[in-house]
């Protein structure tokens, strides 16, 4: 049974800023798939934003975090990936690019 499904977010839920049409509304009813156990389906973020690796360590990646977060609010997607913490994972906090396995394997961990 499907536990968590993600996401990519350019040229998949939005292009230049703005949702694709449709992206919203099929967010939402995927909000209400329900799992075996009767449990909401999760849905997050993998992304390759910004590189992995940012010079300045933790201080660096939260800033590319917080970055990244302000993007999912200028296309209304916010509320969709909260907490933020658990259901958004950049290739700059896993350290590598997808489609290497740790990013997602980091995603699942953090849903």
């Amino acid at each position: 049974m499907i536990k968590l499904l993600l996401f990519d977010l350019g040229e998949t839920l939005i292009h230049d800023g703005q949702p694709f049409p449709g992206a919203v509304a099929a967010l939402e009813a995927i909000g209400k798939l329900k799992t075996a156990a009767g449990k909401p389906v999760v849905r997050g973020l993998v992304s390759d934003f910004f590189p992995p690796d940012p010079p300045g360590g933790e201080a660096a990646i939260a800033a590319k975090e917080a970055e990244y977060a302000r993007v999912l609010k200028d296309a209304g997607l916010e509320t969709v990936f909260q907490p933020f913490a658990e259901r958004v994972t950049l290739s700059t906090r896993a350290g590598v690019r997808k489609p290497a396995g740790k990013v997602f394997e980091l995603a699942a961990e953090r849903s």
